[in-house]
């Protein structure tokens, strides 16, 4: 039985960067997920497998108690020509940058010493 693709859509207030990015984290830990973003408010994980009562149930525990299951659905899937046509696109090569230059060390005991105090 292969799993499906799903898209997961949670109401929560995410009124602060601290609140959006524990709710990401969050969200983002559960296995199965493969892409969490936030939009107007609600919380939107995508992917396969994921249960979504034990997703709302471990947001509800982490990081909001008013976090409600919106809407459930089938991830539109992108074909991969497609995929690979936005990633030609955003590839530019460039060189590596240069090592490091190389540190001489130098030793401070001096078998010996020209002055002596003790």
């Amino acid at each position: 039985m292969s799993k499906l693709a799903t898209k997961i859509v949670i109401g929560m207030q995410l009124s602060t960067q601290k609140d959006r990015s524990k709710a990401m984290k969050t969200a983002s830990s559960v296995d199965g997920v493969t892409s969490v973003s936030t939009e107007e408010g609600e919380l939107v994980v995508e992917g396969e497998g994921v249960d979504s009562i034990k997703l709302v149930t471990l947001i509800r525990k982490k990081v909001s108690r008013h976090a409600s299951l919106v809407k459930v659905e089938e991830a539109e899937e992108t074909p991969a020509s497609e995929v690979f046509e936005t990633m030609e696109s955003y590839y530019y090569p460039y060189n590596p940058p240069p090592p490091p230059p190389p540190y001489i060390y130098s030793s401070i005991y001096d078998p010996n010493p020209s002055c002596s105090i003790m």
